[in-house]
């Protein structure tokens, strides 16, 4: 029933018979989506008691022998889950303390589950309701709350939910301090989120000052995106989503890369050549930076391109050789590619499925120059492209326009700050929006590289949460132009090599530190490559 995933995203897991299950909606989108089913019949208190029970058997069989719990609830619709989690904990026998925070106004929903639960307890002031005991709520105070949740075996974070777009302030702000107060008072105490930790952007992957760390968040439907960033993901603890019935139409822009949804790899015939896999050219390099464009070559040939070539400059004696890769050659011993250059390549294109370009290059002028000639060849070729490293930067700095160009580019935070005008601060901080933003400025395919790389086409995005801290080694990305442009052979668009390279790239870095124990070459990553193309075609992904 759950697809379960690991890597330095930790764990999460999906409900597999959901169709929304990879669906990775921003707040506006889940709301919309909540709005449409009960539209259709399916009440909101209806899908708030399937959320409280479902979240409730799951906090009940990851953390076994729980005998007691403290349950915080905010005055919305993340609160009203609470009140039916904590009422669900109680018909388990587990002792539960409910702890509602004193508001001016309730949802109608949480109104109705605070109708409908009893013993309940207010922070933060007095309450003008009262329970299903027609009790009016006990008062209790921070030393008191902190009691009990020292006292307890878990903590339930019902406090806010997806629309939370500040720092969480007053008496839910007290609240998560005393939760995070007892955390680091001695054995951790576990807190489970409800749909997302409290202080958490659910769009962006932002914290706030002050934020729950959760050790579990369960999530109503589906993973809300900002989750599968950091550093929120790092609040979220193991992540695990609900299937509660939510069934609405609306598109959602972004989802996640899984295996059950991967783009298709064209399988190799019996009787396949190398003339059918690929041809692929790389054109990078410098005489000061050689081992780039080498690295962008051995992983297109891992990937399994049937022929690799690098274009070089003859005057470049010093590149190590890479036995299994033909060469092209530029005649000259100009330390970078120059304008002159441009009239051999142009002879090259016609022998070539698709390009990478930039690894290595450098950005004095004349390469520059020699960039800006050689896209102009590759749009009227209808050529493909990967695009990555000092190209991107000669981009940002002439303005050449990639529209037309059936292209990927594939920057670090950096270089998409460079490309879109801003901060690399600005791009972390809402990974979301920039990777859009760089497909649509850009008229290309976008990959937005880092800890949850996302790819965008302007219309829609894909995460890919798999990988390794490890992989942040010199000549990363160098691999990852390589994988996507062998894939544009075997894939059946631009779109699903960018997609299922990256996925790829993630995997074999995984695999890498593995096998190594710690910190990785990019050729290592390379070397990974084979067994998890391997795995890939034989339908082996767990």
């Amino acid at each position: 029933m759950i697809e379960l995933q690991h890597g330095s995203f930790g764990e999460y897991s999906v409900a597999e018979g959901s169709a929304r299950a990879c669906s990775l909606p921003s707040a506006g989108e889940m709301s919309k989506l909540d709005r449409e089913t009960i539209e259709h019949g399916t009440s909101g208190c209806e899908l708030m008691e399937r959320a409280g029970k479902a979240i409730a058997e799951r906090v009940v069989g990851a953390f076994s022998g729980v005998r007691s719990a403290v349950v915080l609830c905010g005055p919305g619709n993340n609160g009203g889950d609470g009140l039916v989690i904590a009422r669900t904990l109680r018909e388990r026998g587990v002792l539960v303390h409910i702890i509602v925070v004193s508001a001016e106004r309730y949802s109608g929903e949480c109104e109705q589950q605070i109708q409908g639960t009893a013993d309940l307890h207010v922070f933060g002031g007095l309450a003008s309701w009262t329970g299903a005991d027609g009790m009016p709520p006990r008062a209790t105070t921070p030393p008191e709350v902190r009691s009990l949740i020292a006292a307890s075996d878990l903590v339930i974070d019902a406090l806010l939910g997806t629309g939370q777009r500040e720092a969480p302030r007053a008496r839910v702000a007290e609240l998560i301090e005393i939760v995070r107060c007892v955390q680091s008072a001695g054995p951790r105490c576990r807190v489970v989120a409800v749909d997302i930790p409290t202080g958490i952007d659910s769009d962006t992957g932002s914290i706030y000052t002050p934020h729950i760390a959760a050790d579990r968040t369960v999530t109503v439907q589906c993973i809300k995106r900002g989750m599968l960033q950091f550093p929120a993901r790092t609040a979220c603890g193991v992540i695990e989503s609900v299937d509660v019935g939510i069934s609405g139409k609306t598109p959602v822009e972004y989802s996640l890369v899984a295996a059950g949804n991967l783009p298709r790899m064209v399988s190799r015939a019996p009787d396949t050549h190398k003339g059918l896999l690929g041809r692929t050219l790389v054109v990078g390099g410098s005489l000061a930076m050689p081992g780039a464009p080498m690295l962008s070559a051995l992983a297109a040939l891992r990937t399994g391109a049937g022929i690799v070539s690098r274009c070089v400059r003859s005057g470049w004696s010093t590149i190590p050789p890479l036995p299994e890769a033909m060469y092209e050659v530029c005649l000259g011993d100009a330390a970078t590619f120059q304008p002159q250059d441009i009239a051999p390549v142009t002879q090259m294109v016609e022998r070539y499925d698709v390009f990478v370009l930039g690894p290595g290059l450098g950005t004095d002028p004349g390469t520059a120059q020699f960039v800006v000639g050689v896209i102009e060849v590759l749009k009227l070729r209808g050529a493909r492209v990967v695009i990555d490293a000092d190209a991107l930067n000669i981009i940002a700095t002439t303005g050449v326009t990639l529209k037309g160009l059936a292209a990927v580019v594939t920057p670090h935070p950096g270089e998409a700050a460079r490309l879109l005008g801003i901060t690399s601060s600005e791009v972390q901080r809402d990974r979301f929006r920039a990777a859009r933003e760089l497909s649509r400025a850009l008229g290309v395919i976008a990959v937005l590289k880092g800890a949850g790389s996302l790819i965008h086409d302007g219309a829609e995005g894909r995460l890919v949460a798999e990988g390794t801290p490890y992989l942040a080694t010199p000549g990363s990305g160098d691999v990852l132009a390589g994988i996507i442009a062998a894939c544009a052979a075997r894939t059946a668009s631009l779109w699903e090599a960018a997609v299922l390279g990256v996925w790829i790239h993630a995997r074999a870095g995984a695999a890498a530190a593995e096998q190594r124990g710690g910190p990785i070459l990019a050729s290592e990553v390379c070397d990974s490559i084979g067994h998890v193309i391997g795995r890939l075609e034989e339908g082996r992904l767990a």
